[in-house]
């Protein structure tokens, strides 16, 4: 089904978002206006009334800027081969990164700043609404650089992105799977929407020709994803040893305020409770021999059946499937959130 024949009730509405391209080109326009003005404040942020607006001032942009990418960014989804809005998605990238680099310097200024002045910021009840964001700039002074330093990695971070551009239309806009059967011998189209449900048949055969299929396709762009992948850790090995942290580990985790050593202790715990996970795989295997072969003790075959990943999400009890009409699917989801509120519940 093409999308222009999905009904409109069916389909997201973007336009509490951006009320239509027209209003996006508006809003853009704007944007790229108004946006200079973030660079006011230059200089001037040891002032805490000069600070507190430049802060709200920032704040208003970014929130402008959001609504255009979100806009832009779930219009390409819609239709990846789309060059219309993929040009726009580009455009609203490439600001965002104009954007960053305006804004850069106030990260440095702050970070000169001595410790005893932004505490006495983050203690002030007018910058309440920044108390966390000054907090987290004093944690990382460390890895703050000068301001002409940001200025240059926010301006490589239109172009930094593009891995994740790259594999993005490797794996849609691009993507062709090779048809499979379905348990009733007939033809069906691949995607990603239908691999997860394949995956769940009770028919061996369905989930095995799925997951081939699926694979095949990756199989045949591996050194093309490869190539693309090493790129993306060179990427991230770069900005962290710009910043002047050991491991791109570190880097990562330290963004979110969290110590590399959770990672590894999660790590960790997720080895110590393998065996668990493989008497689990083993019960598996066991249990879809029966469903399969309808035996609990069959000889012993020439060649053992071993479980594959194929296997590893198919319901082992009858009755497990769930397909529900996204209507009857929305009111479910919708009566299960009345406990966070009616302001909540209403976003739906």
């Amino acid at each position: 089904m093409k999308r222009n024949e999905v009904p409109a009730a069916l389909k997201w509405n973007l336009n509490h978002i951006v009320d239509g391209d027209g209003e996006w080109e508006r809003k853009f326009s704007d944007a790229k206006r108004n946006m200079r003005s973030v660079a006011e404040w230059r200089g001037k942020l040891a002032g805490k009334t000069a600070l507190a607006t430049c802060l709200k001032r920032r704040d208003e942009l970014s929130i402008a800027l959001e609504s255009l990418y979100s806009y832009a960014h779930m219009k390409a989804d819609e239709d990846t081969k789309n060059d219309f809005y993929k040009g726009m998605l580009a455009r609203i990238r490439g600001t965002y990164a104009e954007f960053a680099a305006l804004s850069s310097y106030i990260v440095p200024e702050l970070t000169a700043l001595d410790a005893e002045t932004l505490k006495n910021r983050i203690a002030d009840p007018d910058f309440r609404d920044y108390d966390y964001a000054l907090s987290d700039i004093l944690r990382q002074k460390a890895h703050i650089l000068s301001d002409k330093e940001e200025k240059l990695l926010a301006l490589a971070g239109d172009f930094a992105g593009s891995f994740a551009d790259v594999f993005g239309m490797l794996d849609n806009a691009d993507v062709k799977f090779k048809p499979v059967k379905n348990e009733k011998g007939e033809r069906v189209e691949l995607s990603h929407g239908t691999y997860s449900l394949l995956l769940q048949s009770g028919d061996r055969r369905v989930r095995a020709g799925a997951f081939k299929s699926m694979y095949a396709y990756f199989k045949a762009h591996v050194n093309t994803i490869a190539a693309n992948y090493s790129g993306y850790v060179k990427k991230n090995l770069f900005y962290a040893r710009a910043r002047a942290y050991e491991t791109c580990l570190e880097s990562f985790t330290d963004g979110d305020d969290v110590p590399a050593g959770a990672y590894k202790k999660l790590v960790a715990e997720v080895g110590r409770a393998l065996p668990a996970v493989h008497e689990y795989v083993r019960l598996r295997n066991a249990v879809l021999n029966v469903i399969e072969t309808g035996k609990t003790a069959a000889p012993p075959p020439k060649k053992p059946r071993r479980i594959h990943m194929y296997d590893m999400y198919t319901p082992l009890v009858p009755g497990a499937e769930i397909a529900l009409p996204y209507a009857e699917a929305y009111g479910l989801v919708a009566e299960a959130l009345k406990p966070m509120g009616e302001e909540y519940a209403a976003l739906l």
